[in-house]
């Protein structure tokens, strides 16, 4: 009840699906509205040229390889987690699981300083930190929630036209790295 809209990337291992189920269960009982705001690619950020061959998750176990982390609550932390339980890899073999970043800019730029072989983050912080190569791995969907009942309200509806409108899709489009394909459309109604 602090927050009237909240922006989310949480993707669940078990239904393979982005915010829809953490939704159901962090508002049971409660009527929501998931409207997409852009979608992004989540990947490996690596030196020039990926001298060590990083390209998926199993990579990250071998001893060899130094990862740099987002902070524990963070979408790209969860992305990671769920994707090594779903692989069933012990994130305790990972060398560097501990060292972690509040910002994907961190994470690249931990890479970019050679302190780390290998970090997660979005393509988007890749494109603005130099000496960093980028590994797609997922697209992720960036959704607004708000409840069903505040749709009604002048700030909403406000709020949506705004996003939906011709004028912020090319704000988006400038900035680069962001899929706007769905922007604004509901995504889903719990």
């Amino acid at each position: 009840g602090t927050a009237n809209v909240t922006a989310t990337h949480l993707w669940d291992g078990e239904t393979e699906e982005y915010n829809i189920p953490y939704v159901r269960r962090l508002l049971p009982g409660q009527r929501a509205v998931i409207v997409n705001l852009v979608y992004r690619t989540q990947g490996f950020y690596v030196s020039p040229g990926n001298p060590k061959d990083i390209r998926d998750w199993k990579d990250l176990m071998d001893e060899n390889i130094t990862f740099v982390n987002r902070e524990k609550g963070s979408g790209t932390r969860v992305l990671l987690d769920e994707q090594l339980r779903n692989l069933n890899l012990d994130s305790r073999l990972m060398k560097g699981y501990g060292n972690e970043e509040m910002s994907h800019i961190a994470v690249a730029s931990a890479v970019a300083r050679g302190i780390a072989d290998v970090g997660l983050g979005t393509e988007k912080a890749a494109l603005q930190v130099p000496g960093v190569e980028f590994v797609p791995l997922k697209k992720e969907r960036y959704d607004l929630v708000f409840y069903k009942d505040d749709l009604e309200k002048s700030n909403f509806q406000t709020l949506l036209p705004v996003i939906r409108s011709a004028e912020f899709r090319d704000e988006v489009k400038g900035l680069g790295g962001y899929d706007i394909s769905k922007t604004g459309e509901i995504i889903g109604e719990i």
